[in-house]
Formats: structure tokens, C-alpha cells, sequence
């Protein structure tokens, strides 16, 4: 029986980035404000402001996580969950991962819930899980299920 710690990856909406730009649009409507700017630019910065809002107030979260004998996705919406031991192989090319079930069905991955493609390949071989980069067929990976 293999061991591995659980890995996980998390992407969601309240990251430095939309803070930075709430902190921008706050100084825009500053600067709106001190010049007696005209309506429409007090429209798109109210847009603005409003639309960065929407993203910290929902904090749509999606991701993975890798361990105990599972690989869960999150995407906001719906969460999915496959035993490690029902996964023959994967694919990564371009920001897209499919996984290679036992049984020759096909799992794509959520855009959204993937870690950097180099990572994510590291952790899959850590699970005993064959990682072709680039588009391989599922006949390539059979011989490699457990």
C-alpha cells in the first residue's frame, strides 16, 4: 500500500489581485469625486467597483484535492469524486487534464480546478499515475492501469 500526504489546489475569488483592483476603483471614484468628473465616468467606475464586488461576494471557489485514495474536483457547482485506483492515465495539454478511467471511459478535468500542469503531473506520478503531456490516446495508456 502506497502513502501520501493529501494535496490540494484552490482557486477562488478573494485573492490579492481583485483587492488590488477593489483598491483601484475605490481611488478612481476618489479621484471622480475630487474633479467633478462627468457621468459616464462615474458610470463605468460604478460598474467596475460593482462588477469586483460580485467576485469578492461570491468567492467562487473550485480546485482539487489529491489523497486517501481519491482525487475530488470542485468547481463552484458540482464536486466530483474518483478513487485513485479506477485512474489508468491522464492527459495534460494546453490547461486541460483528461483522466483515463479502468473500463476506458474518459474525465475531463474543470479548466477552473487545475494546478500549474507541471505540479499537477508531479502529484499524479506521486500517486502511481502515468501523466502523458500533449494529446496521447487511451491505448497507450491501458497497459498501465492497476
Amino acid at each position: 500500500m502506497q502513502t501520501f500526504d493529501t494535496y490540494e489546489y484552490r482557486c477562488q475569488g478573494r485573492r490579492p489581485a481583485t483587492y488590488a483592483a477593489l483598491g483601484l476603483g475605490m481611488a478612481l471614484t476618489y479621484v471622480n469625486h475630487a474633479t467633478d468628473a462627468p457621468v459616464l465616468a462615474w458610470a463605468l467606475v460604478s460598474v467596475f467597483v460593482a462588477v469586483v464586488l460580485r467576485i469578492l461576494a461570491v468567492n467562487r471557489a473550485a480546485g482539487l484535492r489529491l489523497g486517501h485514495g481519491q482525487l475530488e474536483v470542485f468547481d463552484g457547482t458540482a464536486r466530483r469524486s474518483v478513487a485513485l485506483a479506477r485512474i489508468c492515465g491522464a492527459d495534460i495539454d494546453r490547461g486541460m487534464c483528461r483522466l483515463h478511467l479502468v473500463g476506458g471511459a474518459h474525465l475531463a478535468l474543470p479548466r477552473a480546478a487545475l494546478p500549474p500542469a507541471r505540479r499537477l503531473a508531479q502529484e499524479l506520478r506521486l500517486c502511481g499515475i502515468p501523466v502523458q503531456f500533449g494529446t496521447a490516446s487511451a491505448a497507450r495508456l491501458a497497459p498501465a492501469h492497476r
